[in-house]
């Protein structure tokens, strides 16, 4: 594994990365260094090296072990136990909090899991509930079923 730093022909510098797949074959890449300066150049290619050997089946480095992530419906009660309630707010609060999960969010978003709820989620969420009066009740009640 080789990252070379050299002038650049127009000013800036070039940066060479050479290196060998575990299979045998090799790898090069040349490219104009996007940041200044020679060290910063030789940080940025040798980033760059890491990636691409990343981007390689590898037995250099195992892949990370996936990560189960929770539903909403999974994640509510522990919200209301584990946020809530440990931040001790006050009882209309959380009281609110659990009538427009049930009623507003957990029908419509429950099954998907936390990390793959989207900001285009929450926006067709909000353009559902844009019948009901007033803003206040678009982004923060349940909905208008009280």
């Amino acid at each position: 594994m080789t990252v070379t730093v050299r002038n650049y022909k127009r000013g800036g510098f070039e940066v060479d990365i050479r290196f060998t797949w575990s299979d045998g074959s090799s790898c090069r890449e040349r490219r104009r260094s996007p940041v200044n300066g020679k060290p910063a150049s030789m940080r940025w290619g040798k980033a760059r090296e890491m990636e691409l050997l990343r981007a390689s089946p590898s037995i250099l480095e195992p892949a990370p072990p996936t990560k189960e992530v929770e539903t909403l419906n999974q994640f509510s009660p522990r919200f209301i136990k584990g946020y809530a309630r440990a931040e001790r707010q006050k009882a209309s609060t959380i009281a609110t909090k659990e009538r427009v999960l049930p009623c507003t969010l957990l029908p419509r978003l429950g099954k998907k899991r936390l990390d793959a709820i989207t900001n285009e989620d929450i926006q067709q969420l909000k353009g559902a509930l844009a019948h009901l009066p007033g803003a206040a009740t678009m982004n923060s009640r349940d909905g208008g079923r009280t």
